[in-house]
């Protein structure tokens, strides 16, 4: 019993992912986070949602949980067309501790360098997360 009212919690807090009230999405997300690995399953159900809000939440609580099964789903969106899913799954990567995402992110940081959206920040941040300091050009 107990197990199916956190599934059916989880989901709740799932679909509030998308919306159009931000307090309403923010507490979701913070909500999922605290539930950590057991949230997994159903978030990642939403990470290739259409609506980038969901998106860009689902990959963020993705990576907030630290699980090194969800770093491909997390990576699959480092590029993806709406910049702040792009933003939250580089940022993202740092969360999750795992230095598989080190190449990602250098090349990553240098393309998306400048980016008017601050994905090349978001990558350099991430490194920074996972204790890789770029050298300066100075």
């Amino acid at each position: 019993m107990p197990g199916s009212i956190f599934r059916w919690y989880i989901h709740r807090q799932v679909e509030r992912l998308g919306h159009t009230s931000d307090d309403v999405a923010v507490r979701a997300e913070s909500r999922l986070i605290l539930f950590g690995k057991m949230a997994i399953p159903q978030v990642l159900q939403v990470v290739d949602h259409p609506d980038p809000r969901v998106r860009f939440r689902a990959v963020w609580v993705l990576g907030r949980s630290r699980d090194p099964a969800v770093f491909e789903a997390v990576l699959s969106h480092v590029e993806d067309s709406d910049h702040r899913v792009a933003y939250d799954a580089m940022m993202a990567l740092g969360q999750l501790g795992d230095s598989r995402a080190i190449p990602y992110l250098k090349l990553l940081a240098i393309k998306f360098d400048g980016h008017p959206e601050g994905l090349g920040g978001a990558a350099l941040s991430a490194l920074s997360k996972l204790g890789v300091e770029l050298e300066s050009d100075e």
